[in-house]
């Protein structure tokens, strides 16, 4: 089951559009964001995100779109 911090964590991650942005508005760093969504990308069981070259940008997959209405619907 996903806990609050996890839908809270994508959701940060999705609207901010990066992870560095997201650690910043979740008041952490930006490998403990990244750790946490493999972790949740692993328990879901698929890639909820694609990262850009350099990892500076992502792009929600299309399973991580029909997360994203999962999770605001939990939020």
């Amino acid at each position: 089951m996903f806990s609050y911090s996890d839908m809270n964590l994508f959701l940060s991650i999705a609207k901010a559009g990066s992870f560095t942005a997201a650690a910043k508005s979740l008041h952490t760093t930006q490998s403990a964001v990244s750790r946490r969504l493999i972790r949740l990308e692993q328990e879901v069981g698929c890639r909820l995100l694609s990262r850009s070259q350099g990892g500076r940008q992502i792009v929600l997959t299309p399973s991580g779109r029909a997360f994203l209405t999962i999770a605001e619907r939990y939020i």
